[in-house]
């Protein structure tokens, strides 16, 4: 009887080894792969202070509104931000609309946003420079 018990005990490890064994495996949990855990969903980044700090723009807005942050995956969030800044040929002020897509946090991307983005329905919350 335990031949037959130390045969299964070796095959099952064996079977652990290769590869058979993974998290949905129909072996003792402790041969099994541990399951994933899934790591919990980023915050809100503070895009306010993304901006009052100057990492956005080229030059220096006088008139900044921000919408919402929008999640668009688990770490990832995207944001339409309107600014009245001048232009770098010459010295009129342009009114621009940027898309900033943010991941765990940081800035990964800024672009000029286009219709496709939605920016055009979303509410804005003016931005004070000054603090």
């Amino acid at each position: 009887m335990t031949i037959r018990a130390m045969i299964i005990v070796c095959a099952m490890t064996l079977l652990a080894g290769c590869g058979f064994a993974d998290k949905n495996a129909r072996m003792p949990a402790f041969l099994r792969q541990p399951s994933d855990m899934p790591s919990p969903p980023d915050p809100e980044p503070d895009l306010k202070e993304m901006v009052r700090a100057n990492a956005l723009f080229t030059t220096r807005p006088t008139s900044v509104a921000i919408s919402r942050p929008r999640r668009r995956a688990e770490h990832r969030f995207d944001a339409c931000i309107k600014a009245m800044m001048p232009s770098l040929v010459d010295d009129r002020i342009l009114a621009v609309t940027t898309l900033v897509i943010v991941e765990h946090g940081k800035m990964i991307d800024r672009r000029r946003a286009t219709s496709d983005d939605q920016c055009g329905a979303e509410t804005y919350e003016k931005v004070d420079l000054e603090q």
